[in-house]
């Protein structure tokens, strides 16, 4: 399926990982959370990440480039353990949580 939005950077989109894409955005951009999923090679993995805008590195700011289509199928993060960019498909994600006293 292909959003028609005029304007919009938006790709194919699958109609159940667009809604659990967009849950998942909204608690990570308002909270630190645990993220588990599971990895492409199989192994489960659990991130402690964030999308809060106090909690990532600041980045120049380039006005040449163009906005990213959004992927609903994957969702980058800043993992606050490592200090670093990581990402994870919205698909293998089996349990996220919200960690306590890191909400906005």
């Amino acid at each position: 399926m292909m959003t028609d939005t005029p304007g919009s950077t938006e790709t194919r989109v699958s109609q159940e990982t667009q809604p659990r894409w967009t849950e998942i955005w909204n608690q990570i951009t308002r909270s630190v959370c645990e993220v588990t999923f599971t990895k492409v090679d199989g192994t489960s993995r659990t991130l402690t990440c964030t999308l809060r805008s106090d909690l990532l590195p600041v980045r120049a700011v380039n006005e040449n480039r163009r906005p990213r289509p959004v992927n609903y199928e994957t969702i980058t993060v800043w993992c606050t353990d490592l200090q670093d960019w990581r990402s994870f498909r919205v698909g293998n994600v089996t349990h996220i949580v919200a960690l306590p006293g890191d909400n906005n």
